[in-house]
Protein backbone atom coordinates (compact mmCIF):
# COMPACT_ATOMS: atom_id res chain seq x y z
CA UNK A 1 0.00 0.00 0.00
CA UNK A 2 1.13 3.50 -0.75
CA UNK A 3 1.74 6.01 2.02
CA UNK A 4 -0.24 9.21 2.36
CA UNK A 5 -3.93 9.95 2.07
CA UNK A 6 -6.09 8.19 -0.48
CA UNK A 7 -8.48 10.36 -2.49
CA UNK A 8 -11.83 8.96 -3.54
CA UNK A 9 -12.61 11.08 -6.59
CA UNK A 10 -16.25 10.04 -6.70
CA UNK A 11 -16.82 11.32 -3.16
CA UNK A 12 -14.93 14.49 -4.00
CA UNK A 13 -17.08 15.05 -7.12
CA UNK A 14 -20.29 14.52 -5.13
CA UNK A 15 -19.17 16.93 -2.42
CA UNK A 16 -18.14 19.52 -5.04
CA UNK A 17 -21.52 19.14 -6.77
CA UNK A 18 -23.29 19.83 -3.44
CA UNK A 19 -21.56 23.22 -3.37
CA UNK A 20 -21.53 24.10 -7.07
CA UNK A 21 -25.05 23.05 -8.08
CA UNK A 22 -26.99 25.32 -5.67
CA UNK A 23 -24.69 28.27 -6.39
CA UNK A 24 -25.03 27.81 -10.15
CA UNK A 25 -28.81 27.39 -9.89
CA UNK A 26 -29.02 30.60 -7.85
CA UNK A 27 -26.71 32.64 -10.07
CA UNK A 28 -27.85 31.45 -13.52
CA UNK A 29 -31.55 30.63 -12.97
CA UNK A 30 -33.10 32.29 -9.92
CA UNK A 31 -31.40 35.71 -10.00
CA UNK A 32 -31.96 36.51 -13.70
CA UNK A 33 -35.55 35.24 -13.54
CA UNK A 34 -36.41 37.36 -10.50
CA UNK A 35 -34.74 40.42 -12.02
CA UNK A 36 -36.89 40.06 -15.16
CA UNK A 37 -40.03 39.53 -13.06
CA UNK A 38 -39.32 42.60 -10.93
CA UNK A 39 -38.53 44.75 -13.97
CA UNK A 40 -41.79 43.68 -15.63
CA UNK A 41 -43.74 44.26 -12.44
CA UNK A 42 -42.29 47.75 -12.09
CA UNK A 43 -43.49 48.54 -15.62
CA UNK A 44 -46.91 46.87 -15.63
CA UNK A 45 -47.61 44.76 -12.58
CA UNK A 46 -48.12 44.71 -8.84
CA UNK A 47 -45.11 46.89 -8.09
CA UNK A 48 -46.33 49.55 -10.54
CA UNK A 49 -49.80 49.46 -8.97
CA UNK A 50 -48.27 49.79 -5.50
CA UNK A 51 -46.13 52.75 -6.58
CA UNK A 52 -49.12 54.44 -8.23
CA UNK A 53 -51.20 53.90 -5.11
CA UNK A 54 -48.38 55.28 -2.99
CA UNK A 55 -47.97 58.36 -5.18
CA UNK A 56 -51.72 59.07 -5.01
CA UNK A 57 -51.77 59.01 -1.21
CA UNK A 58 -52.35 62.43 0.38
CA UNK A 59 -49.21 64.45 1.06
CA UNK A 60 -49.12 63.86 4.83
CA UNK A 61 -49.80 60.11 4.71
CA UNK A 62 -47.46 57.16 4.19
CA UNK A 63 -44.39 59.33 4.65
CA UNK A 64 -42.09 56.44 5.55
CA UNK A 65 -43.09 54.47 2.46
CA UNK A 66 -42.71 57.50 0.22
CA UNK A 67 -39.28 58.16 1.68
CA UNK A 68 -38.22 54.52 1.30
CA UNK A 69 -39.45 54.18 -2.29
CA UNK A 70 -38.56 57.70 -3.43
CA UNK A 71 -36.05 56.41 -5.97
CA UNK A 72 -38.55 54.06 -7.61
CA UNK A 73 -41.30 56.70 -7.58
CA UNK A 74 -38.95 59.06 -9.40
CA UNK A 75 -37.87 56.39 -11.89
CA UNK A 76 -41.56 55.78 -12.71
CA UNK A 77 -42.08 59.56 -12.92
CA UNK A 78 -44.64 59.38 -10.11
CA UNK A 79 -42.85 61.84 -7.83
CA UNK A 80 -41.58 65.33 -8.48
CA UNK A 81 -40.25 68.19 -6.45
CA UNK A 82 -37.28 68.16 -4.12
CA UNK A 83 -36.02 64.95 -2.59
CA UNK A 84 -37.22 64.27 0.96
CA UNK A 85 -34.95 65.31 3.79
CA UNK A 86 -32.70 62.58 5.11
CA UNK A 87 -32.05 61.05 1.70
CA UNK A 88 -28.68 62.51 0.71
CA UNK A 89 -27.10 61.86 -2.64
CA UNK A 90 -24.39 59.80 -0.92
CA UNK A 91 -27.01 57.19 -0.01
CA UNK A 92 -28.19 57.01 -3.60
CA UNK A 93 -24.61 56.65 -4.83
CA UNK A 94 -24.03 53.90 -2.25
CA UNK A 95 -27.17 52.04 -3.39
CA UNK A 96 -26.13 52.25 -7.03
CA UNK A 97 -22.67 50.83 -6.40
CA UNK A 98 -23.50 48.34 -3.67
CA UNK A 99 -23.61 45.19 -5.77
CA UNK A 100 -20.46 46.14 -7.66
CA UNK A 101 -18.63 46.85 -4.40
CA UNK A 102 -19.41 43.47 -2.83
CA UNK A 103 -17.22 40.50 -3.78
CA UNK A 104 -18.99 38.29 -6.29
CA UNK A 105 -21.53 41.01 -7.04
CA UNK A 106 -23.29 40.46 -3.74
CA UNK A 107 -23.25 36.66 -3.92
CA UNK A 108 -21.26 36.41 -0.68
CA UNK A 109 -23.93 37.99 1.52
CA UNK A 110 -26.30 36.44 4.02
CA UNK A 111 -29.37 37.55 2.05
CA UNK A 112 -28.42 34.94 -0.55
CA UNK A 113 -29.96 31.57 0.41
CA UNK A 114 -27.37 29.61 -1.56
CA UNK A 115 -24.57 31.27 0.41
CA UNK A 116 -26.37 30.51 3.68
CA UNK A 117 -26.82 26.89 2.54
CA UNK A 118 -23.12 26.60 1.75
CA UNK A 119 -22.14 28.03 5.15
CA UNK A 120 -24.54 25.64 6.91
CA UNK A 121 -23.25 22.67 4.91
CA UNK A 122 -19.64 23.61 5.63
CA UNK A 123 -20.47 23.94 9.33
CA UNK A 124 -22.21 20.59 9.45
CA UNK A 125 -19.42 18.78 7.62
CA UNK A 126 -16.74 20.42 9.76
CA UNK A 127 -18.20 19.41 13.10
Amino acid sequence: ARGGPQVDWLQFAILAALFVAPAAWWWYIIVPTRRREIAASKKRGEIKEYLEDLSEAPKGERKAEKWMYDRYLREAKLADGPRPEGLPEAVLAFEDGLQEALPGGGFWSFDNPVFVYLIALAGLTTF
